[in-house]
């Protein structure tokens, strides 16, 4: 009876299946043996991936999200960022959009997106990297867990040549630091400011302000 049914699948489906069947063996070969190299995990996570339009369990689809996390970073170590990225972009879709970021799948979601971001934009895919960052930020819980896209963002926003947005992105993340700027001070704030400066100044001779330890604040 099984194999009636089996003939009735579509030759597609079949591929899917033999894909999850192979990637199965080898990710058991690999969490069996510590010391099995790593291109058993990227080969087991390419023929999972391939194959995962059958896994209709969203658990399962969950841990494969992981899997796809430990290979990313993995790739990420070893300075490969394309398939770093297609790693960690096959994670995230993996995740049902409506509850990425829901409690249970917050800190995987979290991991993904900040992972990558940052690789996107060592792609030069600063658009796409820009909109992952973005998302962070709109869905972290705390400014610890921004920090890194809060970052990245000024970084693409300035080799982009956005230098006012990346302005404007520093200042907000300051901001939240503690931390006040003003972007665009008025005239008696700038002469008040350069008057205080030049008092300080005059304390020093040229020798001494050259011989001032580095700031550390």
């Amino acid at each position: 009876r099984q194999a009636a049914l089996e003939s009735l699948m579509p030759p597609e489906r079949k591929g899917q299946r033999l894909h999850l069947e192979i990637g199965q063996i080898l990710r058991e070969i690999k969490e069996g043996d510590e010391k099995a190299p790593l291109w058993v995990l990227f080969s087991a996570v390419d023929h999972l991936n391939t194959g995962s339009k059958s896994i209709s369990d969203e658990s399962a689809k969950v841990d494969l999200a992981n899997l796809n996390l430990q290979a990313g970073e993995h790739a990420i170590v070893m300075s490969a960022f394309i398939p770093a990225s297609e790693y960690l972009k096959s994670g995230v879709n993996l995740i049902d959009e409506e509850r990425r970021w829901d409690d249970g799948n917050y800190e995987l979601s979290l991991m993904l997106h900040s992972e990558l971001a940052t690789t996107y934009y060592c792609c030069g895919k600063l658009d796409e990297s820009k909109s992952v960052s973005e998302e962070v930020l709109s869905n972290a819980r705390s400014l610890k867990e921004k920090v890194r896209c809060y970052l990245n963002l000024i970084a693409l926003l300035k080799a982009k040549g956005e230098l006012e947005k990346a302005l404007d992105i520093g200042v907000e993340f300051m901001a939240q630091l503690g931390e006040k700027f003003e972007v665009k001070p008025s005239k008696m704030k700038k002469r008040i400011e350069a008057h205080k400066t030049q008092k300080l100044v005059k304390k020093f001779t040229d020798e001494q302000i050259m011989n001032l330890p580095p700031c550390k604040d």
